[in-house]
């Protein structure tokens, strides 16, 4: 380089500077470092010298960011698609329209989905009909029902995710929620961190009104936040529900009959970090690379408005088109560092927008059938959940990549593809790659290590003493010879369950003297009151009280005894 510059006619003090930066490039260049890790890509980092380089190198993970753990939940309320048309034009009070719910009915047939779950009964649609009404004035009911429902199911998918993660909430330091349903000020994010108990510093991010690609969305924020805040632990969560969305027939609104069709409720939760730790937490998919684009001409292909009348949906035909066209660019712009060229040797996570979208990816790239495998499933047991399907694919594919006894978690393949689709009309594709999966041998010594874990917070919890409490000098004494906080525990039971025991036979004693108490005639009034006063005392020295009401009785039947 030295002697380019040279032939150039630079300067002797440009050339020293050069010099210098390519002394120090090759500094760098022999301290690069490869973190081990059993089975997981571990990207390899560069040391640099200096101070704000050094601040930097710091506060940034060594490895990508890695899926920990993944949760799903749903309503109750399962709706079977078969009998779906005669339930939907039923409580909407649309049975005179017979053509369209003939047209209806053939949408569901082809829909590929068996059933989904709704958070909406038909008790809650009868209290309130303008929800039934194609756009009548019902975003104040819709709003009632949507805003707590956000929140509580996102909580039931978080607090799986959370469990099977098995780290303590005060180790989440992020939160990103999105949803479709709700707007209001705080937001779900507020009531998720008041709900779950995390800590009031974890930063949160809060997106509504995204559509269907958010799923991927939030995975791309996620691996930038694990990647560049070393320890970040980031719950995602993403919880849908058609309470926004759901409206009448209208014969010249076939558009919004799809949506009525392919939508169903559902919230699923993962949680993301880098440089997972291998004695606590077990990856199940790393995060390679994220990125984003709007197809071309496809403005107005897929949107929505947020009226009075609650979330209207808008699609065009040619949407399935559109992506199948440009699916093979994204994938050759994504893995052409990989040098993979071969969809059919990755797995793949596709958001099932519809039957017809899968269809032509799996024609224009083709596919084998068993490549949406996964995606399918969750389109035929669930429908389109929004942002919350590719989780649920997640959830499905490493599953049953173990109950198949696949290698890895991505159906025994390395590397894989996730794709979510939706408005604008925009397109998220992450990069994935597998991990080992885990022998039965890893997970059950870490089933055993939970137990252990909560047994011995149940122990510390039962043991806990008030300040100014004391045990007594033989407890004390049985106490310190045990070994383990679980012999301790069987110590303290056995000991205080018989003590319970003979209380509870006091206190049943107690009673049945108080039911037996009457008047001796040569006793006066005020000496019977006395006995059930002195009653009183050994109930309250038992812990228990005599309520006014069995005293009450208890003086009149005195004074009715009385001579």
């Amino acid at each position: 380089m030295a002697r380019d510059l040279e032939e150039e006619g630079c300067s002797e003090r440009e050339r020293e500077n050069e010099g210098e930066r390519e002394g120090k490039w090759g500094e760098w260049v022999e301290q690069w470092e490869e973190p081990k890790g059993a089975g997981v890509l571990i990207l390899p980092r560069r040391r640099r010298r200096g101070g704000l380089a050094e601040v930097r190198e710091a506060q940034r993970a060594i490895g990508p960011a890695t899926v920990l753990a993944i949760g799903t939940a749903t309503p109750p309320n399962c709706v079977y698609q078969a009998d779906y048309p005669d339930y939907y034009f039923r409580v909407t009070k649309s049975e005179h329209l017979v053509g369209l719910k003939a047209k209806f009915k053939r949408m569901c047939d082809k829909s590929h989905i068996r059933k989904r779950y709704m958070h909406l009964t038909e008790e809650m649609l009868e209290e309130n009909p303008s929800m039934c009404t194609f756009m009548a004035p019902s975003l104040s009911a819709r709003r009632a029902i949507a805003v707590p429902l956000v929140p509580k199911l996102g909580k039931e998918a978080a607090e799986k995710a959370i469990r099977e993660w098995g780290q303590p909430l005060s180790s989440i330091t992020h939160l990103i929620f999105c949803s479709t349903s709700g707007v209001d000020l705080p937001g779900a994010d507020f009531h998720l961190t008041k709900m779950l108990g995390l800590r009031p510093s974890a930063k949160r991010f809060m997106m509504y009104q995204q559509g269907c690609f958010t799923g991927g969305m939030v995975l791309r924020l996620a691996k930038d936040l694990a990647e560049n805040n070393r320890g970040a632990r980031v719950l995602v969560v993403c919880s849908e529900n058609t309470v926004m969305t759901f409206h009448g027939p209208d014969e010249s609104h076939l558009d919004s009959l799809v949506g009525q069709v392919l939508f169903g409720d559902g919230a699923a939760a993962v949680i993301i970090g880098a440089d997972p730790d291998g004695s606590t937490e077990r990856p199940l998919f790393q995060l390679v690379s994220a990125s984003q684009t709007i197809l071309p001409e496809s403005e107005g292909a897929i949107g929505g408005q947020l009226l009075e009348a609650g979330l209207t949906f808008h699609l065009r035909k040619n949407v399935p088109i559109l992506i199948s066209k440009n699916i093979e660019r994204a994938l050759e712009e994504a893995f052409k560092p990989l040098g993979i060229h071969d969809w059919n040797s990755i797995f793949w996570v596709t958001h099932p927008g519809g039957p017809a979208i899968l269809s032509m990816i799996e024609a224009k790239v083709k596919l084998n059938k068993e490549r949406m495998r996964a995606t399918r499933h969750v389109l035929s047991e669930y429908g389109n959940m929004s942002s919350a399907c590719l989780f649920f694919i997640l959830d499905e594919m490493r599953r049953r990549s173990s109950e198949d006894g696949h290698a890895t978690t991505g159906e025994g393949m390395d590397w894989g593809v996730l794709f979510g689709f939706g408005p604008g009309l925009t397109v998220e594709t992450i990069v994935l790659h597998s991990v080992p999966i885990a022998s039965p041998h890893w997970v059950g010594k870490q089933k055993l290590k939970r137990r252990r874990m909560t047994r011995n917070h149940q122990t510390r919890a039962a043991t806990k003493l008030e300040p100014e409490a004391t045990l007594a000098d033989d407890l004390l004494l049985e106490v310190a010879a045990k070994k383990t906080a679980a012999e301790i525990w069987s110590s303290l039971k056995a000991r205080f369950v018989g003590a319970d025991r003979v209380h509870a036979a006091r206190l049943g004693t107690l009673r049945g003297e108080f039911e037996l108490l009457c008047m001796v005639s040569d006793k006066s009034l005020d000496a019977f009151a006395g006995k059930i006063s002195g009653m009183a005392a050994r109930y309250a020295e038992l812990g228990a009280t005599l309520d006014d009401a069995a005293m009450a009785r208890m003086r009149a039947r005195g004074e009715h005894e009385a001579p």
